[in-house]
């Protein structure tokens, strides 16, 4: 199988906006979780390739079934990031997360709990991070409102001690292969899908629109007055228009 056969699956590419917080204590993380399915999840992180962090995840629920992501995510501190994700074959993803790596992955048992039409993830770290607990959720923009469990503890969402880049304990050299993939993916995805603004943006975008509109109308409205002035002779109304035009009125 080739490299492109390989991460030849569905893509998800925009913004994402999540919080993330510490539980109280490892107590509350075994009481959330009691009577849920998790799934087991192992993860590195690989060397920048042009600027995108660079994750492979297996992801193996208890039927023991197993999927695969590429994830690239942009640079930058808070909630809000772009990300690019695309399924991959399994085996590509075990032979780039080699067992001579396993001290720079993360293994995790990750538990959803749905809250509305959000959900909270919550993931027990495994190995040298045992009795770790964080949870996160996904937020539609950055201001949507979101209940508190009593459960949690404090918000981490900027502190870089719990990003995952940083529990990984180092990255690992981008193989060629891995290399070739992202780029023919950031090559498919195309800059208008990468560069799509975050929703905040979006809405200052949609406002500075509105108000380029509004003084395009005002112009016009301003050029058809001149023009009618002009058309009738008229010298106080031509002058009261060359006025308004240049801001002095």
């Amino acid at each position: 199988m080739t490299t492109q056969q390989a991460v030849s699956g569905t893509t998800r590419a925009g913004a994402e906006i999540e919080r993330k917080f510490l539980l109280r204590d490892a107590a509350a993380g075994g009481a959330v979780t009691a009577g849920l399915k998790g799934t087991a999840l192992v993860q590195g992180y690989f060397t920048r390739i042009d600027g995108w962090s660079v994750r492979l995840r297996i992801a193996t629920p208890e039927d023991g079934s197993a999927q695969a992501w590429l994830t690239l995510k942009s640079g930058g501190r808070g909630s809000v990031r772009q990300e690019i994700e695309r399924t991959v074959e399994p085996d590509f993803a075990r032979r780039l997360l080699a067992p001579d790596q396993a001290d720079r992955l993360i293994s995790k048992i990750r538990y959803r709990l749905p809250q509305g039409d959000l959900c909270w993830e919550v993931d027990r770290f495994l190995g040298r991070h045992e009795g770790l607990w964080l949870a996160e959720i996904e937020l539609p923009h950055p201001d949507h409102p979101f209940d508190r469990p009593d459960w949690l503890g404090a918000d981490v969402t900027d502190d870089p001690a719990y990003r995952n880049e940083t529990l990984a304990a180092g990255r690992i050299p981008a193989p060629p292969e891995l290399v070739t993939a992202v780029r023919r993916l950031l090559q498919e995805i195309g800059p208008e899908a990468v560069s799509a603004p975050r929703p905040r943006d979006a809405r200052l975008a949609a406002r500075l629109r509105a108000n380029l509109l509004r003084r395009k109308q005002q112009a016009r409205g301003r050029e058809v007055a001149g023009d009618a002035a002009e058309r009738h002779e008229d010298p106080e109304a031509r002058g009261a228009a060359l006025d308004r035009e240049d801001g002095s009125a």
